[in-house]
This record gives C-alpha cells, sequence and structure tokens, in this order.
C-alpha cells in the first residue's frame, strides 16, 4: 500500500474498511495455505499483506475513537 493510499483510507466509510479488510484477511489466508504448500515464491508478500491489514485496523480503530 502506497503513502497515497494510506492517507485515502481516513476518507473512506467505516463500512467499506471492513470490507476491505475481509478482502485482505482472505487473500492472507490463501496466500499463507499458499506459502505452507510452497507455491509462494514471494514471502514478502506476505509481511506487506499483514501491515496492510494493521492499516486498516488502526484506521478503524481511529474512527471509532473519534465518533
Amino acid at each position: 500500500m502506497r503513502s497515497n493510499d494510506v492517507k485515502q483510507l481516513h476518507t473512506v466509510s467505516v463500512e467499506d474498511l471492513n470490507k476491505q479488510l475481509l478482502e485482505l484477511r482472505s487473500k492472507l489466508e490463501s496466500m499463507t495455505s499458499d506459502h505452507v504448500m510452497g507455491k509462494l515464491t514471494n514471502g514478502r508478500t506476505l509481511s506487506s499483506l499483514r501491515k496492510d491489514i494493521a492499516r486498516v485496523l488502526t484506521v478503524l480503530r481511529a474512527k471509532e475513537l473519534l465518533s
């Protein structure tokens, strides 16, 4: 996720953030199983995906505290 994308997360609605979080988590689950089976060539994608999930959760928490 680029820095511009991170800044745009703050403008997205909570419902859309929750949808994006579900998509990222399902993608992480499938990529983790691919990694276990040896199909994943670049392990860095798992790390960046976990970080993207953390960013979305951080924005959701900030919106929760502000409302």
